[in-house]
């Protein structure tokens, strides 16, 4: 175990400590007077740095958090004279008040456009016995965040005894887990389901994008009693009105 600690303010309390013990009798612990002294002068000199240093990272601080405060008031009028800017030129309708004030204008709005058709649609009994369907929400070429932002994905569904497709619910694109895969969990089904038809498309705003290929699915029961996908493929198009 070291006798000199390892903490720089424990290291000059010691030095404090035992500076004038050891200036006391020098020679009879084998020391010089003259070591002692120059001790007793580094160990001043080393307490006074030490409030410097210490006195001075509170000064940083302090100035770190009135720097910080200062830009904040700043951000805030040049933010209240931008958008005043903004409101003059375009209320005058003179695009030269950007330019003279050195500001770029208003980027023009880009048409929003109907989300891609939702495609690779599998489907898997989940623990608890509730059907999921999944899809990929945007091709492969897309990127992700920009071709699903502000989707909302419709669901349909047909079993055998019903003519057309009904919305059972609704799913947003999915950021986490499987990139670029959005899916839904079938809890409405009825008992003993047979032959299942699903559709999934894609609606942003008053959009709506084209609909996936119809995703049949016939479902079988288990040794066990539970339910398994026993058969799952694409069909044709459905054609949907927009």
């Amino acid at each position: 175990m070291p006798v000199v600690p390892d903490k720089k303010v424990e290291q000059i309390e010691f030095a404090e400590q035992h500076a004038p013990v050891w200036a006391a009798t020098p020679t009879a612990i084998g020391l010089t007077a003259a070591q002692c002294t120059a001790i007793t002068t580094a160990t001043t000199t080393a307490r006074r740095s030490y409030k410097e240093a210490l006195a001075a990272r509170e000064a940083s601080k302090a100035a770190t958090t009135q720097a910080d405060n200062d830009i904040k008031t700043m951000l805030n009028l040049v933010g209240d004279a931008v958008k005043i800017i903004r409101h003059y030129a375009e209320s005058t309708n003179n695009p030269n008040v950007f330019a003279a004030a050195q500001i770029p204008p208003p980027a023009t709005p880009v048409p929003a456009i109907p989300p891609p058709q939702p495609g690779e649609l599998p489907a898997g009994i989940n623990a608890m016995g509730t059907l999921s369907v999944e899809w990929k929400a945007s091709p492969a070429t897309a990127g992700f965040d920009d071709s699903t932002s502000g989707v909302l994905y419709l669901v349909r569904r047909k079993m055998n005894a019903e003519t057309g497709f009904t919305i059972v619910g609704t799913a947003k694109p999915t950021h986490a887990g499987k990139r670029g895969f959005s899916s839904f969990t079938d809890s409405s089904l009825p008992a003993n389901p047979a032959n299942l038809q699903y559709v999934v498309q894609g609606v942003r705003g008053n959009l709506n994008g084209p609909a996936s290929n119809v995703f049949n699915v016939t479902l079988g029961i288990g040794g066990g009693g539970g339910m398994f996908v026993a058969d799952s493929s694409m069909g044709p198009d459905l054609k949907m009105a927009a």
